[in-house]
């Protein structure tokens, strides 16, 4: 649980009873010379089972609504393997290869692009189920990930030149060594009671070396960061409507100062060298849910509080940052019947030593704030007749930096969708409206580590459309177009980094249109 988001990725594993391959293969070929490739393979039995994915995608530059060319060709791929073995139905014992490179040219307005997403993962996982009557589940992961990144300004693109007319080359070379493990285990308390119950590590190790020639040079190691974890989480139902869910968690976490990142003083985060930061990080969370049957409505509301420590990036430019905390109130209710499904969310949170990035002048490079949001989010699909059904989204924050009586910067504008689609037999299809306002509340020249406010965004809409049909087996034909109309619009939150900031907001894609073959087997 933290403010900025975390994200685990869990795969589906295979629960094999006969020898068996199964799986899937799609490809997309599109505008701009777009090729996708994905495929995804298992083949194993009861015994284990052997997992082969891989994709491959590729695209040239696009041109914006307006026909002009916006640099962003990129090409990417991405492989994986891993080795099942279950000797019995409750066992399992599992290890991956995951490996990955890709390069990207960016728009002009940054400097750099980046030549070398290298990545190489290696995962062991072990679990074991129905142990005992109220220990329903443990599971025990170990993992090393390293990913070497290289970002250019020569490789994709011609450099620019100084007075005498040489070119001025840049390159920076940073990594990522990460470590760690998992420990989880589910338990049954009693009939009405279940509990998840755990401890994970994580340690990242960062370095950077530079210049044409970084190849031939040492790495210098600039910062170590260590994670110790212990986790909890109870579901306790109330009665047969109403249940109550409660989380806690608490980390030890470490960041250690070790060599230079700036040229100017050579210091990471101007610490001194072997400089220690240590922190408790505290983070829980209760939510309510109650079910009013025999209608189809229920109800929840919740509090959470998610604290965090600086990560390598913001501590690169002040080392000595407080800790991001997050407390937030939400509630809201679902609505599920055979014709009407339907979601909607409120929220209220308020930051203590939000953690921004400020390049104006004059200013630190990052710093902590207060600051407060609030918003709400909502989805509905409506079953219009036994072929078509209509879809809806709403999503709209309003967030304040207390600190600065100034809009929080990087806050997503209103935005709603609404959408047809269709289906009957072998075929298929669907049209789609985006609406997002205009943002005029920012604050220019802060942000994230990801993305500063620029200038105010127009509001846009765009309309894409599909329709396909399955041809025979489990295989199916989708055609479709993107931005129907050929909006030029940019989006209000575009990714970068501090390093690579642009001075102009960058279009999306004009009229794009897409072929798709997917089989299943």
């Amino acid at each position: 649980m933290a403010p900025a988001g975390v994200v685990r990725f869990e795969r589906d594993k295979p629960m094999l009873t006969n020898s068996t391959v199964e799986g899937f293969a799609s490809t997309t070929l599109g505008s701009n010379d777009r090729f996708d490739l994905v495929g995804d393979m298992t083949a194993g039995n009861q015994d284990g089972y052997v997992r082969l994915i891989g994709t491959l995608s590729d695209q040239d530059n696009y041109e914006d609504g307006d026909g002009n060319d916006v640099r962003s060709e990129y090409s990417r791929w991405s492989g994986t393997a891993i080795v099942g073995w279950t000797p019995d139905p409750d066992t399992r014992i599992e290890v991956a290869y995951d490996r990955s490179d890709a390069e990207a040219a960016y728009d002009d307005g940054r400097p750099l692009d980046g030549t070398l997403f290298d990545r190489t993962g290696y995962t062991l996982t072990a679990s074991r189920q129905n142990i005992t009557a109220w220990l329903s589940e443990v599971e025990a992961q170990v993992y090393y990930s390293h990913v070497d990144h290289v970002m250019d300004n020569f490789t994709l693109k011609t450099p620019p030149t100084n007075p005498q007319g040489q070119p001025i080359l840049r390159l920076g070379n940073p990594d990522r060594r990460t470590i760690g493990g998992r420990l989880a285990a589910e338990l049954e308390l009693t009939p009405t009671t279940q509990m998840v119950v755990g401890m994970d590590y994580a340690e990242n190790r960062h370095s950077n070396r530079g210049g044409v020639d970084y190849r031939e040079k040492e790495r210098g190691r600039n910062a170590e960061f260590t994670d110790y974890g212990v986790f909890a989480e109870v579901e306790q139902e109330l009665s047969e409507r109403g249940w109550i869910t409660l989380g806690l968690r608490v980390d030890r976490a470490r960041a250690e100062s070790l060599n230079g990142l700036n040229d100017d003083d050579g210091l990471y985060g101007d610490a001194e060298l072997g400089e220690t930061s240590r922190s408790t990080l505290w983070s829980g969370f209760a939510r309510y849910e109650y079910a009013l049957e025999p209608e189809p409505l229920s109800l929840f509301a919740g509090v959470g509080r998610a604290e965090r420590a600086g990560d390598h990036w913001e501590r690169r430019w002040i080392f000595d940052l407080n800790t991001e905390t997050l407390t937030q109130l939400d509630t809201g209710a679902s609505w599920n019947d055979d014709r009407l499904s339907a979601n909607l969310s409120l929220f209220y949170g308020w930051y203590d030593d939000y953690i921004l990035i400020d390049e104006r002048s004059g200013q630190d490079k990052v710093r902590n704030v207060d600051a407060k949001t609030y918003g709400l989010e909502a989805d509905m699909r409506l079953r219009l007749t036994d072929s078509w059904d209509m879809t809806s989204t709403l999503a709209w924050v309003r967030s304040n930096n207390d600190t600065d009586n100034l809009p929080l910067a990087q806050t997503p504008p209103l935005e709603a969708t609404l959408g047809l689609d269709y289906a009957r037999n072998a075929y298929f299809g669907g049209v789609l409206w985006r609406g997002v306002a205009r943002q005029d509340r920012i604050a220019k020249d802060q942000g994230t580590i990801y993305s500063l406010d620029i200038d105010e965004t127009p509001g846009f809409a765009t309309v894409s459309a599909y329709g396909g049909r399955k041809l025979f087996g489990n295989t199916t034909v989708t055609l479709g177009v993107d931005n129907l109309f050929d909006r030029t619009y940019a989006e209000h939150i575009q990714r970068g980094t501090t390093e690579m900031l642009a001075t102009d907001r960058v279009n999306e894609p004009g009229r794009t249109l897409w072929a798709n073959v997917t089989t299943r087997f």
